[in-house]
């Protein structure tokens, strides 16, 4: 599932409703990395969300949702 064009807070804050024992993995180092840092350190889910960073396509095995922007 893509979610391109949604709002990346609501995206990272919809995390406190998924259970316990998901850590949401995103992968990229664009310009939007900071504004995504951000959110995290807001909503306290520093624990939670891992920012990966630069992930190249070839390590992309498989994902079940992305967000493009």
């Amino acid at each position: 599932m893509c979610l391109h064009g949604v709002n990346r807070q609501l995206c990272v804050t919809y995390v406190t409703l998924l259970p316990n024992d998901y850590y949401p993995l995103i992968g990229g180092d664009g310009d939007k990395l900071i504004e995504l840092e951000e959110i995290r350190e807001k909503h306290c889910l520093h624990d939670r969300v891992n920012l990966l960073g630069l992930v190249q396509h070839e390590h992309v095995q498989k994902v079940d949702s992305y967000l493009s922007s």
